[in-house]
């Protein structure tokens, strides 16, 4: 596995777990020859991979129309084996590297 292909895999996560959050989906992007996932209308936690900050922001939001779900804390993505390093860059980019 590549980083392109950790990249997109952790693509595929944050669209399975926290897509909702946004029309705009997570891109595949190369800045300064770094392999990075950015998401810049994602929640702004998501590059940390905290659970817990998504339903504390968006819960009052979220009652209003009905779409809670009973809060479980989990990873927006996990870093494919382990072999990869990963890096938030700011609040709506993540870089992926070989360790």
């Amino acid at each position: 596995m590549n980083e392109q292909q950790a990249a997109q895999s952790i693509i595929d996560q944050l669209i399975k777990n926290i897509g909702y959050y946004s029309d705009e989906k997570p891109q595949l992007m190369t800045i300064d020859n770094q392999t990075c996932v950015v998401w810049e209308a994602g929640p702004c936690d998501w590059p940390l991979n905290d659970g817990y900050g998504l339903y504390e922001e968006l819960r009052p939001m979220m009652e209003e129309f009905g779409k809670v779900e009973p809060y479980k804390e989990r990873a927006f993505f996990e870093a494919p084996n382990g072999e990869f390093e990963i890096e938030p860059l700011n609040s709506y980019s993540l870089a992926i590297y070989k360790d």
